[in-house]
């Protein structure tokens, strides 16, 4: 179950990825956006005690995968308007901010199963 769980998490990863960078472009003009999955290496030492009797057998499994592979700690925002050399979200402006939230916004609404969107005071953070 669990890798079914993370193959579906990258599929869904990789589209709204391309799609992010589709519509941060129509956004801005051009420039480049994607997102990066940044990964935690498990601790093997601190999951080395699975034979304790306390631990249910699925959790001693879960424990164990989780030893042998890294685990998904966060996503992280790149974004670059053009004409400037930006590189992380955090040095935008709070217009540019707002313009990288609806891109990615709009970028994940094609990848859901939602039957309908409601984006309500989107542009807020744009207003004077």
């Amino acid at each position: 179950m669990p890798i079914e769980i993370e193959r579906a998490f990258h599929v869904a990863f990789t589209t709204i990825n391309a799609h992010f960078e589709r519509y941060f472009r129509q956004l801005f003009g051009g420039g480049s956006a994607k997102l990066t999955i940044l990964r935690e290496e498990a601790n093997a030492d601190a999951n080395e005690d699975t034979n304790i009797p306390d631990i249910p057998p699925t959790d001693r499994k879960l424990s164990m995968l989780n030893a042998q592979c890294s685990i998904v700690s966060g996503i992280d925002i790149q974004a670059t308007p053009p004409g400037k050399r930006i590189k992380h979200i955090a040095m935008l402006s709070g217009g540019e901010r707002a313009l990288v939230a609806i891109a990615l916004l709009c970028a994940i609404i094609p990848s859901s199963q939602s039957p309908f969107v409601v984006l309500d005071e989107v542009d807020a953070a744009l207003d004077e």
